[in-house]
C-alpha cells in the first residue's frame, strides 16, 4: 500500500521478509514482491485482522 492509495492483493498461505532486499515473498508466487520508499505492506490472516507490517527502511 502506497501514500497515493495504490493497492494490491496477493494470496498464499505463507509470507516471508528479506530485511537485505526489502522484499516478500508469498507462498504460490513465482517473484518476490520489492518494497519501496513511501511503501508499507501488511500481512493479515484469514479473517482479515492484521498480524504484521513491513515499511520500506531508508538506508544510509
Amino acid at each position: 500500500m502506497s501514500l497515493d492509495g495504490e493497492e494490491k492483493i496477493h494470496c498464499g498461505l505463507r509470507v516471508g521478509f528479506n530485511l537485505g532486499q526489502q522484499s516478500i515473498s508469498v507462498s504460490d508466487m513465482d517473484l518476490n514482491i520489492f518494497l519501496k520508499e513511501a511503501k508499507v505492506a501488511y500481512v493479515m490472516n484469514q479473517n482479515g485482522k492484521r498480524v504484521s507490517r513491513y515499511d520500506y527502511i531508508v538506508r544510509q
